[in-house]
């Protein structure tokens, strides 16, 4: 239902033109994602995984504030889904402030008509989200997802893209030996095709 990716700090205060600004150097042990030559190869999954890590381990947050408020705004124009057209969003936003003055907002797209939650119910655990972080003390961000995660534990289904009956029985497979027991096809395109990806799928579970 929420993304924490989508949770973005800056300083409350903006930087005063008038004095000039030295280039921040990443430290190694925070993120780990620059080469030492310009012109080595960009840097692989495993090291940007790694420096992530150190992230949640190393960065600690102390919240100050949390709240959260409904977010209703027409669309310029409609957007139509296969299942209907919206004209206008109502989703909910959060915004959070830490006791060093970086504020951040993140935005939780509400769509009932696909996934299970509304705006009520999205902003009832968007609140209980805020209050469990006014209430927990210096942590570091790894132990500040957690908690997070324990109050939103998401959905409970994974998801199969519109790809061939190969690709989709592998995803199957894959997402039974995660332990997932709910699967949702993205079907559509093609009902031959649609038809052949749900028996190979069902096969591939059996």
């Amino acid at each position: 239902m929420f993304s924490t990716g989508s949770l973005s700090f800056f300083p409350k205060s903006p930087l005063k033109p008038s004095k000039p600004h030295k280039l921040l150097k990443l430290q190694p042990s925070i993120c780990n994602l620059y080469v030492k030559n310009s012109m080595d190869v960009p840097p692989t999954a495993s090291a940007t995984n790694a420096g992530f890590k150190n992230l949640m381990e190393s960065f600690t947050v102390e919240v100050q504030k949390a709240d959260n408020r409904p977010l209703n705004v027409p669309l310029i124009a409609s957007f139509t889904i296969a299942s209907s057209r919206l004209d206008k969003v109502e989703n909910v936003v959060i915004g959070i402030e830490l006791k060093n003055g970086c504020v951040g907002w993140g935005e939780a797209p509400i769509l009932p008509f696909v996934a299970a939650e509304d705006q009520p119910t999205a902003m009832a655990k968007a609140k209980e989200a805020c209050e469990m972080l006014m209430t927990c003390s210096f942590m570091t961000l790894g132990s500040a997802l957690g908690e997070i995660g324990d109050v939103l534990p998401g959905n409970q289904f994974a998801s199969i893209p519109i790809v061939s009956p190969a690709e989709a029985a592998a995803l199957a497979s894959k997402y039974q030996k995660q332990g997932f027991k709910t699967l949702k096809v993205k079907v559509g395109k093609n009902l031959k095709a649609d038809i052949e990806v749900l028996q190979v799928k069902r096969a591939a579970l059996s």
